[in-house]
């Protein structure tokens, strides 16, 4: 069975590449193809992998060399808006948090994942409100969640 910080680090992982913007434009244009998906899963494996490998020997540039190189060789992909640099930051910072005993950053990303998970329908119920004259805003919030579940 996987230690209790494991199991919180690969959920953090996995939050902080959904709050992504780059990752996640790739995945959805199926930048690497149609295994697109399949690669961003493989890259978290990795990163995990490297932190159970090197563990605090593990440097915040050596995690954005991987993540730019897998960003390059398997979605042909150059990010020139440091979000690597970023990524490779919070998932350090992450790393030691959960080491150190503080899980009060896994706390707040899952409260950002939540949150995004919520923006497009609240954008939707938003724009619905407001481009359409007919009907209650109530009604017009139900269609607007019914389509983003479908």
């Amino acid at each position: 069975m996987a230690h209790p910080n494991q199991i919180l680090f690969t959920e953090g992982v996995s939050h902080i590449f959904t709050l992504w913007p780059a990752i996640n434009m790739a995945v959805q244009n199926e930048w690497g193809g149609h295994e697109s998906k399949a690669k961003r899963d493989w890259m978290k494996e990795i990163i995990i992998e490297e932190f159970g490998k090197r563990g605090k020997k593990l440097e915040v540039y050596d995690i954005e060399d991987i993540i730019l190189q897998i960003m390059s060789d398997e979605f042909e992909t150059v990010l020139e808006d440091d979000s690597a640099y970023l990524v490779a930051k919070d998932l350090y910072k992450l790393y030691q948090d959960i080491l150190a005993g503080n899980h009060a950053g896994i706390q707040k990303l899952r409260d950002a994942v939540d949150r995004k998970a919520g923006a497009p329908i609240a954008a939707a119920n938003n724009e619905q409100e407001s481009t359409s004259d007919e009907g209650s805003g109530d009604e017009q919030g139900s269609d607007a969640e019914d389509d983003q579940m479908a």
